[in-house]
């Protein structure tokens, strides 16, 4: 049985934003990271919709 790897939020911004590069495949830097790529479009949607209550403000 494996523990379940808790993801800093330094981390998971890091790795959302090198995957929003141009040229980036999705599927090679969640390999080379060890995720789920379902798990990139997870966090890379909260991003996104959490961007827009910077700019609210």
């Amino acid at each position: 049985m494996s523990k379940r790897r808790k993801w800093p939020a330094e981390e998971k911004l890091r790795i959302v934003l090198a995957g929003m590069q141009p040229g980036v495949e999705v599927s090679d830097l969640c390999r080379q990271e060890g995720i789920n790529p379902t798990m990139f479009y997870y966090w890379k949607k909260k991003v996104l919709s959490s961007a827009k209550q910077v700019f609210d403000e």
